[in-house]
């Protein structure tokens, strides 16, 4: 795979996943520490939210964020405003 470096997103702990919101404006880290962050394209943190979660996608209009707790039996299904 060729490719450039364009911007590093920096987190204190590994990543566990990485998406683009649906308009291709953002992007969503989900890190080993419990924190979701989401960004900008320029590298700058837009929000952070905490919890235990497992998941997290984006709605299909990038309004909200829903994320899935780490322990399904102790958690709960949360929908953030983005």
């Amino acid at each position: 795979v060729k490719g450039q470096l364009i911007k590093s997103l920096p987190h204190h702990h590994a990543k566990i996943n990485a998406k683009f919101s649906p308009d291709g404006k953002q992007i969503m880290t989900l890190a080993g520490d419990t924190t979701l962050q989401i960004w900008s394209l320029e590298g700058k943190i837009v929000s952070i939210m905490k919890g235990k979660f497992n998941s997290a996608v984006f709605s299909p209009n990038g309004k909200f964020v829903l994320t899935a707790p780490a322990n399904p039996y102790t958690g709960k299904a949360i929908l953030w405003s983005n």
